[in-house]
């Protein structure tokens, strides 16, 4: 990842790691782990689970099924979801914008990444 900008403030420096993999069956699975450590759900890494799709490469929903947050109770059902428009996209990166959601607390998001 080389930013997460969430509500306006540069959030990068607090992730230790944070990966997206789209798989071609149309599921992705994110991994998320704190420089902290702590999840603030009793855990360390967040895992999320869900089907994404991709239109005209210029807006990617995301559709959780089931986050974990590594503390002990396994994965549990997620169905929040998400849609951003795509900036960027090409075989090297992705950059996104948050356009609507069903979190309450998101009101502005734009991740960009890179492939290694």
């Amino acid at each position: 990842m080389t930013s997460y900008i969430l509500n306006g403030s540069d959030a990068t420096s607090l992730f230790n790691t944070y990966r997206i993999t789209f798989n071609n069956d149309g599921s992705y699975y994110s991994e998320a782990l704190f420089v902290s450590g702590d999840n603030q759900n009793g855990g360390d890494w967040i895992d999320v689970l869900g089907n994404y799709s991709i239109t005209n490469q210029s807006s990617l929903m995301l559709q959780n099924t089931a986050v974990d947050y590594y503390n002990g109770n396994g994965p549990i059902i997620n169905s929040d979801y998400s849609t951003f428009a795509v900036s960027e996209l090409n075989n090297n990166s992705i950059s996104i914008d948050y356009s609507h959601g069903s979190s309450t607390v998101i009101t502005s998001l734009r991740i960009s990444m890179y492939r290694p």
